[in-house]
């Protein structure tokens, strides 16, 4: 009782914060005022919170350009797409050098505060290339799609996953909702990106029957559940252990730190075989743009593994029938299988949730209605083998969608 005592008093005096911050996207004042001295003309501007941060995805003459900016008002990078005309003489003369049998058909600059790349895409008569080229002419990344992706791009035409089995829409102080885990058949364990509170959802009730602070405000990404302790991912790399959650709880932190200067991670989830957590970047955590890696959490030396454990190689025949002006990988949740093992990645930005066997190789792509799944942050599984997705609210609330597992395999 005095557990749900204190969600109720954080809910009244958190309420209007976070749903100032969800509600709108609209940027604050010191945002919107460098953006148009930055970008005077844009037009057809949509604004999106990305984290901390806000994100504007605008046009200019008719050029797409996708801008973020710091909550101070600092451009941290810009997307923009191009013709070749404005490529550097330094990216082209590297492009005619070794890819002259290619036909530049889409160009972009990508400019951020450490660097600026260009992205060409260019095709031949059996082949079409994404190229990431610096400044000074060096190509930092590449991936290759064969005719066969290309065919098999064309022939996707399916809508995506509607078919559901239940959904509730939860209360507004999960409207920011970025993980899930089942506690058993009725409880989901769920934690938002804006408070260290982790929440316990009761599906035959449909109501938050408790919950369980353990940390200040933060980037609240993922959720695990392992045997009596729960394990809560920030964006940045720290795991907190909340042992004994039902009883005693006792607060853990550890931190995982990779070698790149930015982290950003997403995805948490129990693997039950290796007696071990994975986790999901959601960003690149190299300079090669042709793989996502997933890393681990040991659970009996309580000690992180900086090499990943699996690496999801992105120019797979399987990601071409993605479209997106993104990575064709983003990853928002992660699960693996308790029997087969297989690995489930849901996809927020690029809607959909991707299958790979025990060792990263994708085996399917299951796309996801944007109607049904507004924005898929969290995957979890009953004992009954239900999938369950829960969804950020973009446009109205948060919800956790039941899924049939013959729809996911």
């Amino acid at each position: 009782m005095g557990k749900l005592v204190l969600v109720g008093i954080l809910c009244f005096f958190t309420f209007s914060i976070i749903a100032e911050n969800i509600l709108s996207t609209d940027p604050p004042q010191i945002i919107a005022s460098k953006f148009k001295n930055l970008y005077p003309n844009a037009s057809a501007i949509q604004w999106e919170i990305e984290k901390e941060n806000f994100e504007a995805e605008f046009t200019v003459a008719g050029k797409e350009i996708e801008a973020l900016f710091s909550p101070s008002g600092e451009l941290i990078s810009e997307d923009k797409e191009i013709v070749v005309e404005e490529l550097p003489g330094k990216v082209m003369s590297t492009y005619k050098k070794n890819y002259s049998a290619f036909k530049i058909t889409q160009a972009y600059s990508l400019k951020s505060t450490e660097s600026v790349q260009y992205k060409l895409i260019a095709a031949s008569s059996h082949e079409r290339i994404h190229l990431w080229i610096d400044d000074s002419g060096s190509i930092v990344s590449k991936k290759t799609f064969t005719a066969e992706k290309k065919k098999m791009l064309k022939g996707s035409t399916s809508g995506g996953l509607s078919s559901i089995l239940a959904k509730w829409e939860l209360p507004t102080i999960l409207k920011e909702i970025s993980g899930i885990a089942m506690i058993d058949q009725n409880r989901v364990a769920c934690v938002q990106d804006e408070m260290g509170i982790v929440f316990i959802y009761d599906l035959n009730k449909k109501v938050i029957v408790d919950s369980i602070g353990f940390g200040s405000p933060g980037d609240y990404e993922g959720i695990a559940i392992a045997g009596n302790d729960i394990y809560v991912l920030r964006s940045d790399g720290q795991l907190t252990c909340i042992e004994n959650y039902s009883k005693l709880p006792k607060i853990s932190n550890y931190m995982l730190r990779l070698s790149q200067s930015s982290q950003n991670f997403e995805g948490l989830c129990f693997d039950a075989k290796l007696n071990r957590l994975l986790i999901a970047p959601r960003v690149f955590d190299s300079a090669d743009r042709n793989v996502k890696n997933v890393y681990a959490f040991e659970l009996d030396s309580k000690k992180f593994s900086t090499s990943p454990v699996l690496s999801l190689k992105m120019n797979d025949v399987i990601y071409n029938s993605i479209v997106s002006k993104k990575e064709v990988l983003i990853p928002s949740g992660i699960m693996v299988h308790p029997t087969n093992g297989q690995i489930y990645l849901t996809d927020a930005r690029n809607k959909y949730v991707l299958i790979a066997d025990q060792h990263g190789k994708p085996i399917k792509v299951v796309r996801l209605d944007a109607t049904v799944f507004a924005k898929t942050e969290g995957i979890a599984m009953d004992m009954d083998g239900m999938f369950y997705l829960s969804n950020e609210g973009k446009t109205g609330p948060a919800t956790i969608v039941k899924v049939s597992p013959d729809k996911l395999n």
